[in-house]
């Protein structure tokens, strides 16, 4: 263990920096790239508006303000009384004034994307409000919330397709670079720990499911591993490109390789995964040939593309 203190302390982890170039106020400089970064010139002038708003939620809430919530606004659900009540009042006003109250609600609760200009905003709403037909108008007046809230998912993937286009391109152009940074730290203080597996970095590591238990099981019948450890999410170690991304596991061989592995659940095959696989892949090509990055399902069928099973992952880790 005091070897493996050792290296744990002179560990130095690439991650991603962004090169701020030279100009009248700095000569030059890295700093840690911070996903935000990326949405510098993104606009919603243009984008697309096909918008699925079926399922919107058709909840009334209102915003009080309470002594014991801090003096700050915060949504309660309304109680039936409230509701009807409510409902009575909105039906009452003129067609114009409904949707013009619609909009306020939406543009109210889509206001606060900061990365996103609200005079942008508001025109989006407009947009999307104004070229809607009698139909979508009225289910648009029982939800106003529920499509408020379709339409930030449509804006949030709009804003990561080009936060990844961005990164790509600042990528292949050398505006951002991959460096030594982040060092483990001496000790770790999880929520909730287990000491029961064999051959972890810490005396304790945090405490993993089922899928992670048995992909560490599966790895201390290797020899050629040196530790693993849980790294904790949103506290440890992070791949910081177009989303921030916490791998589980991290595993460090004899011959040195560090392996970052994400263990995901059957029912886990989606974009987020994918977005997370493109995103360790370009770390690990960046960060050189002593990384390597995987995304572990426990079983081979239906994998994504660029995952491998605990059997896959297992057989290459035998290799390095």
């Amino acid at each position: 263990r005091q070897r493996q203190m050792c290296i744990r302390d002179s560990l130095c982890i690439p991650q991603f920096f962004r090169k701020v170039p030279e100009s009248l106020f700095t000569n030059g400089m890295m700093e840690l790239l911070d996903c935000e970064q990326l949405s510098d010139g993104f606009t919603l002038k243009g984008k697309a508006y096909d918008i699925d708003f079926a399922a919107a939620d058709d909840k009334i809430r209102k915003v009080d303000v309470k002594e014991s919530e801090g003096g700050k606004p915060k949504a309660f659900k309304m109680g039936e009384a409230d509701q009807r009540i409510f409902k009575e009042y909105f039906n009452s006003l003129p067609p114009e004034a409904r949707v013009r109250q619609c909009k306020g609600q939406i543009k109210s609760i889509l206001n606060k994307m900061d990365t996103i200009d609200s005079g942008e905003l508001s025109a989006y709403v407009d947009l999307i409000v104004d070229g809607m037909d009698k139909e979508q108008l009225a289910a648009l007046e029982k939800a106003p919330r529920g499509f408020a809230m379709k339409l930030k998912d449509k804006i949030d993937s709009l804003l990561t397709q080009h936060c990844k286009e961005t990164f790509k391109k600042w990528l292949d152009t050398e505006k951002i670079v991959c460096q030594p940074f982040y060092k483990l730290p001496a000790v770790i203080h999880p929520t909730s720990d287990t000491d029961m597996i064999g051959g972890s970095l810490y005396q304790a590591e945090e405490d993993m499911n089922q899928l992670e238990i048995d992909l560490v099981m599966e790895r201390t019948a290797l020899p050629n591993v040196r530790w693993w450890h849980r790294n904790i999410a949103r506290q440890g170690f992070c791949i910081n490109g177009f989303t921030n991304h916490y791998p589980d596991i991290m595993v460090m061989t004899q011959s040195s390789k560090i392996i970052m592995v994400e263990t995901k659940g059957e029912h886990l095959k989606n974009d987020d995964s994918r977005d997370k696989i493109e995103l360790g892949r370009a770390w690990s090509n960046a960060a050189g040939n002593q990384y390597r990055y995987y995304m572990v399902f426990r079983e081979e069928e239906s994998l994504l593309s660029g995952a491998v099973s605990i059997r896959q992952f297992i057989e290459i880790v035998k290799e390095l």
